[in-house]
């Protein structure tokens, strides 16, 4: 396991010039034994979760992690989430809550490439310089320069079951090497977690073979790596982030009438205007995809099902 983090950071430092490391000296400096007791219970009480159950905190970027990570760590540890339901990683602001929980957070499993994460992990960092960091996207073949984002790479890169396994193992490798006395159990969990992404996985595949080489037009370009991994083509509307301009609009309507595509794909955290505009004119529907979806599996099948249907 490799991450930003290499190695535990000891919380209390060794004592220099007294020659004190404990046992009888400890009895000889009550002064300095007081001291090292508070700092550890300090940092322990800052360790632990907010519910007072003695959990430690762990800290994720969006939900889908959330899901990744109880399926493998089950309920031992307490899991905050900075960008919580209804929110966006390009536009969501950080609370002085959320910076609590990122103070006593032991570990941060980032996505990668988000915005979020790339504005705000060197202030995370800065408030929580123990905290081991881990960068989730590793070894996921990133999708680069397509000009549907502000430079760089996509960063949606858990919207595909072959990235989210990646993504657990990662996960499972931080855990272990963080808490190794509970080794066999991150291990356990992980085979099972994997069993059901691979099962997922296989679903996907067969119910998106039918329109392999196909279409499906999206407002915000939210799932180029579903679509890269089973064979289809996410045509986006919106461009860098930014509202299309007219002659993008035009673009897209005359693709979808000389293709037949009677769908176009929004999310709850991006505006529908446009999209319902370009619906209007093809004589299609709007459908609604959650790529934050706490229900990380759930949502994967549903948004499969749905670009079946459409993809043209």
């Amino acid at each position: 396991m490799k991450s930003s983090r290499e190695t535990l950071t000891k919380m209390i430092p060794p004592a220099t010039g007294s020659g004190v490391t404990g046992g009888p000296a400890l009895r000889r400096r009550p002064a300095v034994r007081l001291w090292i007791l508070t700092a550890a219970a300090a940092a322990v009480i800052l360790s632990c979760s907010p519910e007072g159950d003695g959990r430690q905190t762990i800290a994720v970027s969006i939900l889908p992690q959330r899901y990744l990570l109880e399926r493998i760590a089950g309920d031992r540890f307490h899991i905050a989430v900075m960008i919580p339901a209804g929110y966006s990683p390009e536009s969501s602001e950080v609370t002085p809550g959320q910076m609590k929980e990122i103070a006593r957070a032991v570990i941060y499993f980032r996505v990668g490439p988000i915005p979020f994460e790339r504005s705000r992990m060197a202030g995370f960092i800065q408030a929580n310089p123990a905290m081991i960091v881990t960068d989730t996207s590793r070894g996921i073949p990133l999708i680069e320069g397509d000009g549907s984002h502000h430079g760089g790479a996509d960063p949606h890169v858990w919207v595909s079951p072959k990235s989210g396994r990646i993504m657990a193992r990662h996960m499972m490798e931080t855990l272990i090497a963080f808490d190794p006395g509970s080794r066999k159990l991150y291990e356990r969990n992980f085979r099972a977690l994997a069993a059901d992404i691979d099962r997922l996985d296989r679903r996907l595949a067969e119910t998106l073979r039918p329109c392999r080489g196909g279409r499906f037009i999206v407002y915000h370009p939210a799932w180029a790596y579903l679509a890269r991994d089973y064979g289809l083509v996410q045509v986006p509307v919106e461009h860098q982030g930014k509202s299309p301009a007219p002659s993008r609009i035009g673009d897209i309507i005359r693709l979808a009438r000389s293709e037949g595509i009677r769908t176009v794909f929004v999310q709850r955290q991006s505006p529908t205007d446009t999209a319902e505009a370009i619906a209007g004119d093809i004589g299609g529907t709007l459908v609604t995809l959650d790529p934050l979806s706490p229900d990380w599996p759930g949502e994967m099948e549903r948004a499969a099902a749905a670009i079946a249907k459409s993809a043209r």
